[in-house]
């Protein structure tokens, strides 16, 4: 064990997964926007712009009305057997079989990085303590956002915040990789009624040739595996764009799957959207850009092949 920070091995770690409820109100507690409407929770994720109160929580047609007067768009996931009253579809990264998910599975360059990893000195561990982000967090996550330009920093005590925030809530599993004292990389994770979100990644370029990124994705599965808790994971919304993201989740075990969703989106800004933002519309419709997507899609989906023509956004 690390002889400063002690934090417990990765196969102590424990699940404690959230209902819906319990997301929203978490979600409001941290200042997001969440409504209830005919009994379901909506959040707004931009102003005006409503999803179901996470990607896949899964409403019937019926519950799936307008959040509020002032609203230019919004969706929700429907139930697969609700499929037949689809208009769109959420383009996802999931593992859809978390019992079965293990290394036996994987393609042989993933089996190899993870043998590889083992033969490092490097520790999968349960961060159950702020105290390695205190120290040395900022800068972890300062390196992997200058190398992925996903987003801008947050300031350090912002940072700070939320990181004690994420460490000391149960209901999420925070993990890194630590070679003696000296963070690599962590990632944080949670799980509503079945569903597993990566929320949040880091991992230090020093770190890239270990393989600890692909060790990190792995444990962190295979510790919702352990606790029964899961029937999915989710890595995030499809970004064709990046090819070689998407590449390298389907070396991970993700299939690209379109759940069936109702959406709506005003009109006039329907069609701005998809001609000038065209990725951003296919997340939020499932709607491929033209003649870039199609053809080349080896993605599955819920929706039987008879109920295909539903899936463009109505608008």
């Amino acid at each position: 064990m690390s002889p400063h920070y002690n934090y417990p091995d990765v196969s102590k770690a424990v699940v404690v997964p959230l209902s819906e409820e319990q997301l929203a109100r978490r979600l409001a507690s941290e200042g997001g926007k969440v409504r209830m409407v005919h009994g379901r929770y909506w959040l707004e994720v931009l102003p005006g712009l409503y999803d179901g109160v996470h990607w896949l929580s899964r409403h019937t047609v019926e519950e799936v009305r307008k959040p509020a007067l002032l609203c230019w768009g919004y969706r929700a996931a429907l139930h697969q057997t609700e499929s037949h009253g689809a208009n769109g579809a959420i383009p996802m990264h999931l593992i859809t079989d978390v019992e079965a998910y293990d290394i036996s599975g994987l393609p042989s360059r993933t089996r190899r990085e993870l043998r590889q990893f083992e033969r490092n000195d490097v520790r999968i561990v349960h961060v159950n303590r702020p105290e390695v982000f205190r120290d040395q967090g900022y800068e972890v996550m300062c390196s992997w956002l200058a190398r992925t330009r996903h987003r801008a920093a947050a300031p350090v005590k912002r940072y700070l915040a939320d990181a004690e925030r994420n460490v000391l809530d149960p209901t999420r599993l925070v993990l890194a990789g630590m070679a003696g004292d000296k963070l690599l990389g962590y990632s944080t994770s949670w799980v509503v009624e079945g569903t597993v979100y990566i929320w949040e990644f880091h991992v230090s370029p020093e770190a890239f040739p270990l393989h600890l990124s692909t060790a990190l994705w792995f444990e962190t599965a295979q510790v919702y595996r352990r606790s029964g808790a899961a029937r999915q994971i989710c890595a995030g919304l499809a970004m064709p764009e990046k090819e070689g993201l998407t590449t390298y989740k389907n070396r991970l075990g993700f299939q690209l799957i379109r759940i069936p969703s109702r959406a709506w989106l005003l009109p006039l800004l329907s069609g701005y959207i998809r001609s000038r933002y065209p990725y951003q519309y296919y997340r939020f419709t499932g709607e491929e850009p033209r003649g870039v997507i199609d053809g080349k899609s080896s993605s599955h989906s819920e929706v039987d092949p008879a109920d295909e023509s539903r899936q463009a956004c109505n608008g």
